[in-house]
């Protein structure tokens, strides 16, 4: 009688045994899954930071060479107009103006330059996070592997002890 009551216990703990192990089990596919969620946003960062980088030099280069073509025209037509000394003043006014024009437009080229930089700089910020958020997803799966292992193993001691009591108590009795 004693001995079905030991194996019905020894069934409940196995019973409760399997069920915590499937819900550690179910723990680490959950951290699991976050660590590919954080794997890909990583990458999608990684990409974007990429892009923006391509965006600015794009930017860069077509502002300086819209402002060198203007800078160039500008100087074109100011040394016609130091012979031409009659339209002088007129076409002073006129090239000043559009001198400010070109720099506003440097300016703006400047402007959008950093503000690419910005970006590129936050994505980086976002990619060292989400690296950083691997890194501690890992660890955290390490830990939650060692510890199902190790219950595992002090399960299976306990089993086998309470196996080999049962077997003396039987060939005892």
């Amino acid at each position: 009688m004693i001995a079905k009551e030991q194996m019905s216990l020894i069934h409940e703990e196995k019973v409760e045994t399997t069920d915590k192990l499937k819900e550690a089990q179910k723990a680490t596919e959950e951290v699991n899954k976050k660590l590919g969620e954080a794997l890909v946003a990583q990458k999608q960062a990684e990409e974007s930071l990429k892009i923006e980088k391509f965006r600015m030099v794009e930017l860069e280069q077509a502002g300086i060479e819209d402002a060198q073509k203007k800078v160039d025209k500008w100087q074109k037509e100011i040394e016609s107009m130091r012979n031409q000394h009659a339209r002088d003043a007129a076409a002073l006014g006129s090239t000043t103006h559009e001198l400010e024009r070109v720099k506003q437009e440097l300016t703006m080229a400047c402007d959008a330059k950093n503000q690419a930089l910005n970006h590129a700089d936050d994505a980086t910020k976002i990619a060292k996070i989400h690296a950083e958020k691997v890194e501690l997803l890992s660890d955290e799966l390490v830990r939650l592997k060692f510890l199902i292992h190790e219950k595992e193993a002090d399960e299976n001691k306990e089993n086998v002890s309470k196996c080999k009591e049962e077997i003396v108590f039987e060939t005892t009795t």
